[in-house]
Order: structure tokens, then C-alpha cells, then sequence
């Protein structure tokens, strides 16, 4: 969730309840640094325990920091979502383009429907443009050229085809 948060609600990283988020689950990891964020956090709350509870150790620390992780992470989590939803729908295309490039896809060169529809007088269905670019790229002269090309780049770049 939290790469879908920083990609798509751009304030992610710089708000405060979600570093103090951050700085409770280090806490409670047990990963806190000396001089960090974290312990200073850590000394507020044990300061805190001291005055309420007149001390109570760790598990009682433990307890408050697992307690205000679940507080904030529900008072964050809704709204942080429907910002990086609302962020999201206008940027879906580039998310999928993403989504398939992580996935090793070429995605630079991408065909749609509206391809189709700026090339015909008639109104047509998005069923039939993308059974014309299917019928276009399922051609064996489109296939061989792509292959051609591939090769052609391949040797452009100084590199060796493989034999077949």
C-alpha cells in the first residue's frame, strides 16, 4: 500500500501523522536509533507513562505504541486512500503503463481504440477498434517487420543475435 500512497497522493512522505506512524512501528521493532525521531518520540511517550501511570516499563510503553499505531493508521488510512484514489483516476493510464513496465513490458508505443477512431468516418464500438488493431497486428507482414526492426536494433546497439 504504501508505494500506491507515495505514487499517488504526493504529499505521502511529508506528513506528519504518518511519519509519527512510522516512528511508533520503528518503536515497537525494536529499531529505534540513538538521536532519531523515533526516540525522541519514545522519551515523549515514556515521559508521559511516568506522569500517568508512574512508570509501568516497556510493556506498558509497548501497549501505548501498538495502541496509537492502530488509532492513527485508521484515522490515516481512510483518508490518505481516497486522496491517492481520487489521484489515482486521473492517472490511471500512467499507473497500468507502470504497472507493465515493472513487468518488463515496452509500453512506450502503446495503440487504442481512439487510434482506430480518428482513422474512420464511421461511429464504432471500442469492440470493433480493437478488433482492427488486432487484425493489424496479427498480420504476418506486421509481425515480420517488428522482427526486422528488433534485429536491426539489436545490431545497433553492437550486440550479438542469437543463432536460430
Amino acid at each position: 500500500m504504501n508505494k500506491f500512497l507515495e505514487k499517488f497522493y504526493p504529499n505521502y512522505s511529508s506528513c506528519p501523522n504518518i511519519a509519527l506512524l512510522n516512528d511508533y512501528q520503528v518503536i515497537l521493532d525494536g529499531e529505534m536509533q540513538p538521536g532519531s525521531n523515533a526516540e525522541a518520540v519514545y522519551n515523549s511517550v515514556k515521559a508521559e507513562m511516568e506522569i500517568m501511570w508512574k512508570g509501568g516499563g516497556e510493556e506498558v510503553i509497548n501497549y501505548y505504541t501498538a495502541v496509537e499505531i492502530e488509532k492513527l493508521y485508521n484515522e490515516l488510512s481512510s483518508i490518505l486512500m481516497k486522496q491517492a484514489l481520487d489521484n489515482f483516476e486521473k492517472n490511471e493510464e500512467e499507473f497500468a503503463r507502470n504497472i507493465l513496465e515493472e513487468k518488463g513490458y515496452y509500453v512506450d508505443n502503446l495503440w487504442c481504440a481512439e487510434d482506430v477512431y480518428s482513422k474512420v468516418e464511421e461511429k464504432i464500438s471500442q469492440e470493433t477498434a480493437l478488433g482492427v488493431l488486432n487484425k493489424a497486428f496479427e498480420n504476418d507482414a506486421t509481425y515480420m517487420q517488428l522482427w526486422m526492426s528488433i534485429d536491426a536494433a539489436i545490431e545497433d546497439e553492437g550486440l550479438t543475435l542469437k543463432k536460430d
